[in-house]
C-alpha cells in the first residue's frame, strides 16, 4: 500500500482526475494540500463582477483570474468585509473598520479587521479552523473554503420576490406564494432549472446542485433557453 501511495504521489498535485488541473498548495503536518483551479478562477471572477467599483477595495479589481491574485487581495480581511456587506449591508459598520494611514495599515490593524469580518461571518458560513493567520500566511487551501461560501451567498442573495417577481411561475400546484419564500435559495434554484428543462421539451429533472449538473446537460439546455443565439445545442451530443 505504502509503494502505491509513493507512485500515486508522484503526480499529485499536477493533474486531477478528467483532466481537471490542480494547484498544490505545499504541506502543513506532513499533509499535502491542493485545490481545483478552476474553482479558483470562477470565484475570482465572481469577486471581480461584484467589487470591480467598490467604493473601499474597488483600485484592487479585476483580478486576473488565472492567477493567484485572489489570496492576495483577500489578505488583509477588507475584501472579506465588503462582500459580506453586499450579502448584508448590515453585516459591518465601515466606520468601525481600520484604514489606516494613506491607506496602509499596520499589522495589528490588519489582524483587527480580519478578525471584524470574521466575527461578522458567523452565522452566515463555516469557520472551522479559520483564524487571521489563514489570511495573513495567505493559505490557499483554507481561503478557497471561505470564499466558496461567500460567493454562493453572493450568488444565491437575488434569488428573492423583490429581485425576481415573476418567481411565482415556480409555484406547484395548491402552493401559495408563502410556501414558496420558506425554501431556501437552492431549492428555489433546483425549480427554476427544472421549469427550463420543462420548457426545453426534458424530462429529465435534478434534485440537487452538485451530482445532477456533473454531466452539463441540464445546464447545457438552460443556457439555450435563456439564449439560442449564444448557447445553441450543436454540440450536445459530444462525448466530452
Amino acid at each position: 500500500m505504502c509503494i502505491q501511495l509513493q507512485e500515486e504521489q508522484r503526480d499529485f498535485g499536477r493533474k486531477a482526475d478528467g483532466g481537471k488541473t490542480a494547484q498544490t498548495t505545499g504541506f502543513v503536518e506532513g499533509t499535502k494540500h491542493t485545490y481545483e483551479v478552476e474553482e479558483r478562477n470562477t470565484i475570482a471572477r465572481l469577486f471581480n463582477n461584484v467589487l470591480d467599483n467598490d467604493e473601499f477595495v474597488g483600485e484592487r479589481f479585476p483580478i486576473n483570474p488565472e492567477s493567484d491574485d485572489l489570496w492576495h487581495v483577500m489578505s488583509d480581511g477588507l475584501v472579506l468585509i465588503r462582500m459580506l456587506n453586499v450579502i448584508d449591508p448590515d453585516a459591518v459598520d465601515m466606520r468601525t473598520v481600520n484604514k489606516g494611514k494613506n491607506g496602509v495599515c499596520n499589522i495589528f490593524e490588519v489582524r483587527q479587521n480580519i478578525n471584524l469580518g470574521l466575527t461578522a461571518a458567523k452565522g452566515k458560513i463555516k469557520l472551522v479552523g479559520v483564524d487571521a493567520t489563514v489570511f495573513l500566511e495567505k493559505k490557499p487551501h483554507m481561503l478557497l473554503g471561505v470564499c466558496w461560501q461567500v460567493a454562493r451567498l453572493v450568488a444565491t442573495n437575488k434569488i428573492a420576490l423583490k429581485d425576481c417577481p415573476e418567481i411565482y411561475r415556480l409555484l406547484k400546484d395548491g402552493e401559495e406564494l408563502s410556501d414558496l419564500m420558506k425554501l431556501p435559495a437552492e431549492d428555489i434554484l433546483i425549480r427554476w432549472i427544472n421549469y427550463h428543462l420543462r420548457a426545453a421539451g426534458q424530462e429529465r429533472q435534478v434534485t440537487n446542485l452538485g451530482k445532477d449538473l456533473q454531466d452539463s446537460f441540464a445546464i447545457y439546455h438552460v443556457l439555450n433557453q435563456l439564449d439560442k443565439q449564444l448557447c445553441p445545442l450543436t454540440h450536445i451530443n459530444e462525448a466530452d
